[in-house]
This record gives C-alpha cells, sequence and structure tokens, in this order.
C-alpha cells in the first residue's frame, strides 16, 4: 500500500482550461469555482476532452476529479505536452478506470441517475490518475470516456492538478479516521411520530502523521500555513491501494477545519494532525 497522498498546490488554478464539448451554460471553468454545484458538462457519445494551458512550466503528477457523476465503467487518460499547444506530447498514461462502483449504488459515489442533485448528499464520486512527476508540463488534456453513463452526458463539479507530496512514515492503525456530517433534523409528532426534515451530508478526514522529518515538515507546514483554513486541499489516504471503495472513502477535497500545532517530538522528528472539511 502506498503512503497517503496530499496536493496542497492545484496547478489548475493557474491554467487556462477549456473543454471540446459543453452543454448549456455547463462551462469547464466552472471546475475552478471549487463550488461543487457549479459543473462543467458535455456530451457523453464520444471520449471527450478537458485542455489546460500554463504561461510557465508545472511540474504534474496527479489529476482528480473530486465531484463527479462518472459511472463505474468510465476510463480516463492523461497527456502532458511541453508545449501550450499541446503538439509535442511528453507522457501520457493510457486509458485507466476512473471512478470505480461503490456498494452506495444509485445514491451513491457514483451519482447514477442523480448526477449534481446528489453531491450535496455524498453522491459523488472522485476519479483519481497518479503517474510519476512530470517537469516541464506547458499544456495537458484530460481525456473521459463514458459513453454508457445513464445521465446522457459527462458531468464534473471541480478539477485538482499538481503534484503529490507523500511522507516518508504513512499514518498508523488509529491515526486516520473518516466522519459523516448531517444537517438533517428529526421532530417528534404529538402522535409520537419521527419526522425528519433532510438536509445535507458532509464528510471530513482526520489524520495525524507523526515521525516527519524535515523534509515532511516543511511540506505539512505548507498546508498549515500556505493553504490554512482558505485553500482547498486534497488528500487520499490509501492511493492506489487495490480497494476502491476504501480509496473513495478515504479521499477528500475540502479546507483545513482548524489551525494545527506542529509539534516537535524529538531530534529531527515532527508531529501534525489535520482535520479536513469536505467542500
Amino acid at each position: 500500500m502506498a503512503n497517503l497522498r496530499i496536493i496542497y498546490d492545484n496547478a489548475a488554478k493557474r491554467s487556462t482550461l477549456t473543454a471540446d464539448s459543453t452543454i448549456g451554460n455547463f462551462v469547464a471553468t466552472n471546475l475552478l469555482t471549487d463550488i461543487k454545484g457549479e459543473v462543467w458538462r458535455g456530451d457523453s457519445s464520444a471520449a471527450r476532452s478537458l485542455t489546460l494551458t500554463w504561461a510557465a512550466a508545472e511540474t504534474i503528477s496527479a489529476v482528480v476529479l473530486p465531484f463527479c457523476s462518472l459511472s463505474s465503467t468510465a476510463t480516463i487518460r492523461v497527456r502532458c505536452f511541453s508545449d501550450v499547444a499541446c503538439t509535442t506530447q511528453t507522457y501520457a498514461t493510457g486509458w485507466v478506470i476512473a471512478a470505480p462502483a461503490s456498494p452506495l449504488g444509485a445514491s451513491g459515489w457514483a451519482g447514477v441517475g442523480y448526477g449534481v442533485n446528489s453531491y450535496a448528499f455524498g453522491g459523488a464520486a472522485t476519479a483519481v490518475v497518479y503517474f510519476p512527476a512530470q517537469t516541464g508540463v506547458r499544456g495537458m488534456k484530460v481525456d473521459i470516456q463514458d459513453t454508457t453513463n445513464p445521465l446522457g452526458y459527462l458531468e464534473a463539479g471541480a478539477i485538482v492538478v499538481g503534484d503529490y507530496f507523500s511522507p516518508l512514515y504513512n499514518v498508523q492503525a488509529g491515526e486516520v479516521s473518516v466522519e459523516t456530517t448531517d444537517s438533517s433534523k428529526h421532530e417528534r409528532s404529538d402522535a409520537g411520530d419521527l419526522f425528519t426534515d433532510r438536509g445535507t451530508l458532509s464528510k471530513s478526514l482526520n489524520l495525524t502523521l507523526q515521525h516527519m522529518p524535515a523534509a515532511d515538515r516543511n511540506a505539512v507546514w505548507r498546508v498549515l500555513r500556505g493553504n490554512a483554513m482558505m485553500k482547498p486541499v486534497f488528500v487520499s489516504v490509501n492511493p492506489e491501494g487495490g480497494d476502491s471503495v476504501e480509496e473513495q472513502m478515504y479521499s477528500i477535497y475540502g479546507r483545513l477545519s482548524s489551525t494545527s500545532a506542529m509539534q516537535y517530538q524529538f531530534m529531527g522528528q515532527f508531529q501534525a494532525s489535520l482535520k479536513i472539511d469536505e467542500l
């Protein structure tokens, strides 16, 4: 199992982002708003591409669609280019499964039949592609194919592109948890019946990193001070671990819910805890 991965610098925010298919007002730039209800939507009758270009070279090792309604058979491919015209390809991942199925079925992570209407209730999938870090990237194409999607279109509410950080030592048993927050409210009638005013669902990820050497300390400090409570961060506790359901459960794109201390454990070793609330 790979150690957890964190993307704290979303290079997509610095990019020019376009799509080769757009339905109505659901434009590609909606992927950059960090509002999961504002989605890009494209025709699913054939493979579609999101194109990102940068004024300066970027280092990239992951692409994530944290809120999407891709089906369990959807595939995704990432191609990197050294020029903004995307004519000189330097790397390609090949087609891989984008978002494996969830046991929650139609109302679960795959979002089948509901799409963006389910995102506020835990119904979004997380599609992710990892690859060896590519330097000098000026252009990128994220190709998505999902011709049998029951919705009849492609849809995503956010995109994260960047170079992931992975600590030397992984989180240990008992040092990571995921919890669901349900804003629903119960009210009991005079007749004794229980009625529920349905609210939204969101999740939080709690983790503690111990025995961090200086390099890992610096990266986590960048999250604590650079991202703080304002800038979102993507975390996957079990990347490419073979259990796709677990990877979906313990992946999150959100903001720190509070500031945290960087604890000096002993010579050259540090500890910090993070709590991240889903967007």
